[in-house]
C-alpha cells in the first residue's frame, strides 16, 4: 500500500468485474436506458428492470441523442425556407388576387409555423436533448408531418 487514497481507489476500480463497475457508476448517476429511457439510478442488475436490454458500461459519444432534434431542426428549416421560395416563385406568377387564395394560406401557414417551429427547437436545445428518446421522436415526427402537408397543401392549391 502506498497510502494513497487515489491509487487505492483506481486499484479496487480494477479488480471490481464489469457489473459492479456498472452498479457502481449506476449507484448515484441519473441514466436513462438506451431501450425504454427508464431512469436507472440505483439499478443492481446488469437488465434494465423495465424493458430487460442488457446494459453495460461503455465510452460513447457525449451527445448520442441529438438525432432526432437534428431531425426537427431540418424539417423545420426545410420547410421555411421551401416556404420562402414557393411563395416568391407564385407570388410572380399567380394573378393579383393570389394572395386571398387558399394556396397563399397554405404557404403562410407553412412559413410561419416552420418559423416558429425552428425557432423554439433552436431556443429549447437543451430541454428537448434531455427529454426521452421517443418524446424527441415524437416531436420531430408531428413537426415534419405538418411542415410536409402545409407544404403540400400550398402546392397541391396553387393554380397558376
Amino acid at each position: 500500500m502506498t497510502g494513497d487514497p487515489a491509487s487505492e481507489t483506481t486499484n479496487e476500480t480494477a479488480q471490481a468485474t464489469p457489473h459492479e463497475r456498472l452498479f457502481a457508476f449506476l449507484a448515484d448517476q441519473d441514466v436513462d436506458c438506451p431501450r425504454c429511457d427508464y431512469n436507472l439510478r440505483g439499478t443492481r442488475s446488469p437488465m434494465c428492470p423495465e424493458c430487460g436490454v442488457e446494459l453495460a458500461l461503455r465510452v460513447a459519444p457525449a451527445n448520442p441523442k441529438i438525432a432526432a432534434y437534428l431531425f426537427t431542426v431540418g424539417s423545420s428549416a426545410f420547410g421555411f425556407g421551401g416556404s420562402l421560395v414557393f411563395g416568391s416563385i407564385a407570388a410572380t406568377a399567380a394573378p393579383p388576387d393570389w394572395w386571398i387564395s387558399m394556396t397563399a394560406g397554405f404557404m403562410i401557414a407553412s412559413f410561419v409555423f416552420s418559423a416558429v417551429a425552428l425557432t423554439l427547437s433552436l431556443i429549447f436545445r437543451r430541454p428537448l436533448l434531455r427529454c426521452g428518446t421517443a418524446l424527441r421522436w415524437t416531436i420531430a415526427g408531428v413537426v415534419t408531418l405538418l411542415v410536409a402537408a402545409l407544404s403540400l397543401g400550398s402546392i397541391v392549391t396553387f393554380e397558376a
